[in-house]
């Protein structure tokens, strides 16, 4: 079976930018952030698909303050937007069962 090329293309693209983003968190220096140091390193990101969107999608979720991240990569400017930051925290809260 023959993979369209831009599918092909895409995905090295996506695969580039995950590189990116895991080079820049596991090689920045700790930052001094409300009293506390924060290691660099404390991210997961997964690529993935998003219903009804043309490019795939690339979540940050920092494991020490619970924000998820999520950015789509634009085809024709050829650059990471910015979808959404949620509290996995609050989300948990909001829809856990009461007792």
């Amino acid at each position: 079976m023959h993979r369209p090329r831009h599918t092909i293309g895409g995905l090295i693209a996506l695969n580039l930018v995950l590189i990116v983003m895991l080079a820049l968190v596991t090689f920045a220096p700790s930052v001094q952030a409300g009293g506390r140091e924060q290691a660099a390193g404390d991210y997961m990101i997964v690529g993935g698909r998003i219903n009804g969107a043309t490019s795939n999608a690339v979540f940050v979720l920092d494991q020490r303050t619970g924000a998820l991240l999520s950015f789509l990569y634009d085809r024709s400017s050829k650059k990471l937007r910015g979808l959404s930051a949620r509290s996995v925290a609050n989300d948990a809260k909001r829809f856990s069962p009461s007792r």
